[in-house]
C-alpha cells in the first residue's frame, strides 16, 4: 500500500460554484428511481438551488476530523474515501462513481470519519444535512430509497471486507474488478464486459490491501490466463463467470428490494 503525508498537509479544494445541479442530479440517479417520475421531480426540487462542486484530479473535498455538514451526489467522475494509518499507509475504503451518494454514514456524526479525494476530475452535488428534514417530511419514497441504498451498501461493504480479509491476491483483484463492473452497469445498462478503470496500480492496491507490485503481477497473470484483457486504460472481463466462481462474487447492486416503499 502507498505511503502518504499526514492529512494536515493534504490540499482541500477551494469552493467552486457552477450551475444549479437539479436536472443533472435527476439524470444521474435515474437508474435508481426506475420509472418513478414523481420521485425524480421531488429530487430535482430538493436540489434545485444547490450549486455543483468541482474537484480536479487528486484534490481533497474534506479530511478526517473536519466538520461535516453535507452529503454529496456524484454527478461525474470517480472519487475515493480513504483512511490513513499512523505511519502514513492508506486504505481506500470505497470507490464512488456517478450516481453514488457520499457521506451517508457521516449523517450520524458531527465530524468526517474518512478523507474524500478525487481519483479523476469530479463534479458533485452537495446537499446540507440540515435540509434532510424536508425529505423526511415531504418525500417518504425518496427517503426510503436513500435508506435502502445505504443498507445495500452496508451489505456490499461486508462482502468487500470478506474479500480483503480472507481471499488471495488473485481472488481480491477478481472481486474488485467484478464489483466495479456491476456497479457501473447500474447507471449504464448498455455496458458490456469492457469498462474504463482510471485508477493507478497503487490506488488499486490501496483498495485491495495489496502492494502495487502484487497488483501488477496479478493483473498480468489474469491476462495470461485469458480471464481479463487490459488495453489503453480499459479492462475487459473475458470470462466473467469464471472470475465470479473464483471469488464467490454475488451481484448485490441489482438485488435491491423497492416493493415495500411507501406509496407517496
Amino acid at each position: 500500500m502507498s505511503t502518504l503525508a499526514t492529512t494536515g498537509s493534504a490540499h482541500v479544494a477551494a469552493e467552486r460554484i457552477r450551475r444549479p445541479a437539479g436536472k443533472m442530479a435527476r439524470d444521474t440517479v435515474a437508474p435508481w428511481l426506475g420509472g418513478d417520475t414523481g420521485m425524480r421531480i421531488r429530487l430535482g426540487h430538493t436540489v434545485a438551488a444547490t450549486a455543483e462542486r468541482r474537484l480536479d484530479v487528486h484534490e481533497h473535498l474534506y479530511l478526517e476530523g473536519q466538520k461535516q455538514s453535507h452529503v454529496y451526489l456524484v454527478l461525474e467522475g470517480v472519487a475515493g474515501l480513504y483512511k490513513l494509518l499512523p505511519d502514513g499507509r492508506r486504505q481506500i475504503v470505497q470507490v464512488h462513481h456517478a450516481g453514488d451518494i457520499i457521506g451517508m454514514p457521516d449523517i450520524a456524526l458531527n465530524h468526517a470519519a474518512l478523507n474524500l479525494h478525487s481519483i479523476t476530475d469530479v463534479v458533485l452535488c452537495p446537499f446540507p444535512k440540515q435540509h434532510l428534514d424536508k425529505i423526511f417530511t415531504t418525500s417518504p419514497r425518496l427517503i426510503a430509497l436513500l435508506f435502502t441504498i445505504s443498507l445495500r451498501d452496508q451489505v456490499i461493504f461486508m462482502e468487500k471486507l470478506r474479500s480483503i480479509g480472507r481471499m488471495s491476491a488473485r481472488e481480491r483483484v477478481a472481486y474488485f474488478l467484478l464489483d466495479i463492473a456491476h456497479r457501473l452497469r447500474m447507471t449504464n445498462s448498455g455496458m458490456g464486459s469492457t469498462f474504463r478503470l482510471p485508477m493507478t496500480q497503487t490506488e488499486i492496491g490501496d483498495a485491495t490491501a495489496l502492494t502495487s507490485v502484487t497488483i501488477s503481477k496479478t493483473m498480468m497473470q489474469l491476462q495470461l490466463d485469458k480471464l481479463i484483457d487490459r488495453r489503453d486504460g480499459n479492462i475487459t472481463l473475458c470470462d466473467e463467470e469464471e472470475l465470479a466462481l473464483m471469488c464467490d462474487y454475488v451481484d448485490r447492486y441489482h438485488d435491491m428490494d423497492t416493493a415495500w416503499f411507501p406509496a407517496s
